[in-house]
């Protein structure tokens, strides 16, 4: 076996390995490319991970993220943006609820923040894959879960996970494929 970089027709990019004969195996062969003289190649994906810790949406952070049509969290995250935009993957642990004015917006001890922290988490800060099992994912009770649910449900990251709107729910395995990686 010879591995190189691949220089398939379509460009993936990938660190492979060439093969002598195509795989059988079908996870195998999910991950075949062909270089460009037609030698079967198996991809070997790289991703990059990033990590940011809690993201806490304290009452002055909330205050100062208001606007004159609601809220925008984005500029706390122009200065570390940079940091990230290298990464297939920014985890990153929300450590509050964000189910919205419905359920009061509130900081400490019982933390709830306006839908729009999500969207400053994704569009700002650039995270993808959510953590919500916190300590304070029950501040406000289920319906805010379901509320924080269907708002990271709306927001296209790769994943969430940490908390449920069942228990049904909760035994579903939640994962992502980023490039040809599970």
């Amino acid at each position: 076996m010879d591995s190189r970089n691949c220089s398939c027709p379509h460009e993936c990019g990938y660190d492979v390995v060439f093969l002598d004969t195509a795989s059988q195996d079908p996870i195998i062969r999910d991950q075949l490319c062909y270089s460009n003289i037609g030698v079967p190649v198996l991809a070997i994906a790289k991703i990059r991970i990033a990590a940011m810790g809690d993201m806490l949406a304290h009452d002055s952070v909330v205050s100062q993220a208001k606007t004159a049509s609601g809220y925008d969290f984005t500029p706390y995250f122009s200065r570390i943006r940079p940091l990230y935009t290298q990464a297939d993957v920014v985890f990153c642990n929300t450590e509050t609820l964000s189910s919205g004015t419905a359920f009061g917006i509130s900081g400490y001890p019982s933390f709830n923040a306006p839908t729009e922290f999500a969207d400053g988490l994704t569009k700002g800060a650039g995270c993808n894959v959510i953590n919500l099992a916190t300590n304070h994912i029950a501040d406000k009770g289920q319906l805010a879960i379901n509320a924080t649910l269907d708002n990271w449900q709306s927001q296209n990251v790769l994943a969430y996970s940490g908390a449920n709107r069942s228990s049904a729910e909760q035994n579903t395995v939640r994962y992502f494929t980023k490039m040809v990686l599970r």
